[in-house]
């Protein structure tokens, strides 16, 4: 949830005229494909002259408007920082909307709330939206779609997005890039009861004619703790600059058990382990400041930011797996014990040189390891226990030196 600190929120419950407000803008993040798009209205009070900020998580994945939340402020550049803290994980460009497309997300993702029996949050702040119908013809829906959805680039990043799609059973999104037979076709397989999660998706491409594509396709799902490999053979055209799916084959399903799931889906994890030489509250401070666009999330063992990229370029890798978006995990733990994780040895130079140059003097390095599987969040829901011993014991166990 975000935390709009020196702000005004509004309260719970209380409704907004919608004569009282005169609209200055409409953001929005270019991910729809990622299943989830932030939406950002600004309007103005026509007599206190402040700003009300309204943030719309709108989730594709059966869900419809997820999250909300929004501030009175008279300085509209306070508001920045809090829409990166609410747009910027989802890793997309922003663009700008028109009124008349924000309200129409809106009023467009509220009917999923109630196709799938989904509580609208704080529904009352934003009544005025959502009242009156909001249509558009077929151009301004295909101008707004142009707007929202990621660019495609490449068959494989065609190809990880549409499977992506599939799994959710997100009709809307797979006929924007298939025929309606093939979708048709691919829904019928009832491959998932509802939405389920791509945890991997590796695409061999087995044929290419002149500007067809024939790929082999094996995604690793996630329904709902229920795991299995499907494998498709699909094909992709290129019209002009433009790909489409144009035919896909169900070649087969097979069940697969958690702990080959745990064993697939294993990343190495860059650990460098640091002793916190300060205060570590004014320590806190100082990534906060530095990371103040990073998701924060407090467990028992301590204080971890989460930093995501800046882009969705993972989904262009010919081996997609989920997590691909986290660039670094930082975590303070109460043992004034500050870990680094990060995943591309590329991403090193830049993590240190915008970063950690700036806590070099308050930091001893004491360790660094490179190890497989997700130890930082083994080690963050544990019960408190410094990481240092934590560190070895897992080490000992995996017989690394």
């Amino acid at each position: 949830m975000l935390k709009a600190r020196g702000f005004k929120l509004i309260k719970g419950g209380k409704a907004i005229g919608e004569n009282n407000y005169s609209f200055e803008s409409a953001i929005a993040t270019k991910t729809r494909l990622m299943g989830v798009v932030a939406l950002k209205l600004l309007w103005r009070d026509r007599l206190t002259q402040e700003y009300l900020a309204q943030w719309f998580m709108l989730d594709a994945e059966e869900h419809g408007i997820y999250d909300y939340i929004s501030v009175y402020t008279k300085n509209i550049n306070e508001t920045n920082k809090y829409t990166q803290q609410f747009m910027g994980s989802l890793g997309g460009d922003i663009v700008n909307l028109t009124e008349k497309e924000a309200t129409y997300l809106i009023n467009h993702y509220k009917k999923m709330n109630v196709i799938y029996n989904k509580e609208i949050p704080r529904e009352n702040e934003f009544r005025f939206l959502i009242k009156h119908e909001v249509l558009l013809n077929e151009e301004e829906l295909l101008n707004l779609q142009d707007k929202i959805y990621e660019e495609i680039e490449s068959p494989i990043q065609l190809i990880n997005f549409f499977m992506m799609r599939l799994v959710t059973k997100d009709r809307e999104a797979m006929a924007r890039y298939a025929n309606e037979e093939t979708v048709d076709y691919l829904l019928s397989l009832s491959l998932v009861e509802k939405a389920a999660s791509l945890l991997k998706n590796k695409s061999t491409i087995i044929d290419r004619v002149d500007s067809k594509y024939v790929y082999s396709v094996e995604g690793l799902v996630d329904a709902q703790n229920n795991y299995f490999i499907v494998k498709l053979e699909v094909e992709v055209k290129r019209i002009v600059n433009n790909f489409r799916i144009n035919n896909s084959i169900f070649i087969g399903k097979d069940a697969i058990g958690p702990e080959e799931v745990a064993e697939r889906i294993k990343t190495q994890e860059h650990i460098s382990l640091y002793k916190i030489l300060t205060d570590v509250d004014k320590f806190k401070e100082s990534v906060q400041q530095l990371k103040d666009n990073s998701l924060q999330y407090q467990f028992l063992q301590g204080l971890m930011f989460v930093e995501f990229r800046k882009n969705n370029d993972h989904v262009q890798k010919q081996d997609y797996h989920m997590g691909g978006d986290i660039k670094a995990i930082y975590f303070i733990n109460n043992f004034k014990e500050f870990i680094v994780c990060y995943y591309d040895m590329k991403d090193f130079e830049d993590i240190y040189n915008n970063f950690l140059a700036y806590l070099d003097i308050r930091l001893e390095k004491q360790k660094e390891v490179a190890l497989n599987g997700s130890i930082i969040y083994q080690y963050a829901e544990m019960q408190q226990l410094d990481f240092n011993s934590y560190l070895e014991e897992v080490l000992d166990n995996t017989n690394i030196d």
